[in-house]
């Protein structure tokens, strides 16, 4: 993925683009293919195509949610110990589940093209949360620590070991958006994970989503940052909110790079439309 950073120095006109529900609703009846890889990858190669990201991302959380409404026997295995960290122990050490991903990462770089394919899924702090939650309901924020963290970022990173012959390129953790700030002392609880990234050279990144805000210096490890506004410290691409996709005089961020979500229900000619003028304002 060096190719990616490569062009955010360059100031090149690069594009995050959180657009599977757009695209399960355009190309799959609203339901993705996730756990049918032949279906998946077409369908994630037709998507790609139309929209033209300038990476192609795999979301784990979509996929983990499509694999346990066909599996409900391990959500009641989650659900078998009151332990914190338990329900993710038991998530990512299911066999079926790394399979799976393993199928659908190594496809998508089949038909990548060349371009660079990064995994995208929930940070330790959120993984531990968003297991326990689909075992026991949620809990309080608060319950979940840097201790957590840690020993989820353990079990997460034995579960991308199995990626180690995918050629994936990167690797993005999505913070959890019940964290209302985020610190390098926050990511130095992932370090099992970054060690991983680092190991088999993956571009890291962290995304805070729009409701958590950095405090502090950058991160050691950490590549690329997304989020609501604008980072020192190393390239950010910066969340389109809202209010892109309904004004059309929207100015975009002239941050390093743009990251967006595409509304599901927006129409094709209106997609095509607002990503063209990212692209126009970049090379402006």
């Amino acid at each position: 993925m060096e190719q990616l950073l490569s062009q955010i120095e360059k100031g090149q006109a690069l594009i995050w683009l959180d657009s599977h529900d757009y695209a399960a609703k355009l190309f799959a009846g609203g339901k993705a293919p996730w756990t049918r890889t032949t279906d998946c990858i077409a369908w994630l190669r037709k998507s790609n195509g139309l929209l033209n990201p300038s990476v192609l991302v795999l979301p784990l959380s979509a996929v983990i949610q499509a694999y346990l409404n066909e599996h409900p026997s391990l959500q009641e295995e989650m659900a078998s110990k009151s332990r914190l960290v338990f329900p993710a122990k038991v998530l990512l050490a299911d066999e079926g589940l790394r399979a799976l991903v393993v199928e659908l990462a190594t496809g998508l770089v089949s038909v990548s093209g060349g371009k660079p394919v990064a995994l995208s899924m929930p940070s330790p702090l959120a993984m531990a949360q968003q297991a326990y939650a689909l075992a026991h309901g949620d809990a309080d924020a608060e319950t979940f620590t840097e201790d957590e963290a840690d020993s989820c970022a353990a079990y997460i990173a034995d579960f991308l070991r199995e990626l180690a012959s995918s050629n994936i390129n990167g690797l993005l953790l999505e913070e959890s958006s019940k964290l209302a700030q985020a610190s390098a002392t926050t990511v130095a609880s992932y370090q099992a994970v970054m060690n991983v990234a680092k190991h088999y050279r993956w571009t890291l990144g962290l995304d805070l989503g729009a409701s958590t805000a950095w405090q502090g210096d950058w991160p050691d490890s950490v590549d690329f940052i997304l989020s609501s506004q604008e980072i020192s410290g190393g390239p950010t691409g910066v969340w389109m909110s809202a209010d892109f996709w309904a004004d059309s005089d929207f100015q975009t961020s002239e941050a390093l790079f743009t990251a967006v979500h595409v509304p599901a229900d927006a129409s094709p000619e209106r997609v095509l439309e607002r990503l063209a003028v990212i692209r126009d304002q970049a090379v402006a």
